[in-house]
């Protein structure tokens, strides 16, 4: 597979105390989601996104993990009962994913699922 960098904007994690990367793996292991999905099909195949969201009724947790990670944004669900924070710069899930991953316990397999892919793609 070739690297192709060209499109993917670079992300620098912020450096945080363990606690803070354990708290926000607390949250994505317990409420938040994490995942890779097909964009569309292209002659070199699929192209792919990259997600971590984390749905939250009260906005002030989503400012915190937005604040302290520098990336995301956050929206009010369809529902308008939800918030959602969503990460989707593939550099950015790649990054965040590292920082969290030794605090995950349910979701550790596809963290590195998606650690391996990002790796290797970009």
């Amino acid at each position: 597979m070739n690297k192709n960098k060209s499109h993917v904007k670079e992300y620098k994690c912020p450096e945080l105390e363990n606690w803070i990367w354990s708290y926000i793996a607390g949250v994505i292991d317990g409420e938040g989601h994490i995942r890779k999905y097909k964009v569309r099909d292209t002659s070199e195949g699929p192209n792919y996104g990259f997600e971590i969201s984390i749905p939250q009724n009260d906005i002030r947790l989503l400012e915190f993990i937005k604040d302290k990670l520098k990336v995301g944004n956050i929206t009010l669900m369809w529902n308008k009962k939800c918030n959602l924070l969503c990460i989707k710069r593939r550099m950015a899930v790649l990054e965040i994913l590292k920082k969290v991953y030794p605090f995950l316990i349910v979701k550790k397999e596809i963290a590195v699922e998606m650690i391996s892919f990002l790796e290797s793609a970009y």
